[in-house]
């Protein structure tokens, strides 16, 4: 996919991959993301920084 969210209302584009391991597989039911311009892979559910959140929820807020 390409959209990674929004800025000043307008879209911000990335590369990014979301991979969700499925039954029968190890550790199923984790929700990854691989960013292939910084080379990186986040697991969704274990990798969240709340710090991070409150920030961008701020910066959404204050950008309108």
């Amino acid at each position: 996919m390409t959209l990674v969210g929004f800025r000043k209302l307008k879209c911000v584009r990335g590369n990014l991959s979301v991979l969700f391991k499925g039954r029968g597989q190890e550790n199923e039911g984790e929700l990854y993301v691989v960013d292939h311009e910084s080379k990186s892979v986040s697991n969704i559910f274990n990798d969240i920084a709340f710090a991070k959140v409150d920030k961008d929820l701020e910066d959404i807020l204050n950008d309108q």
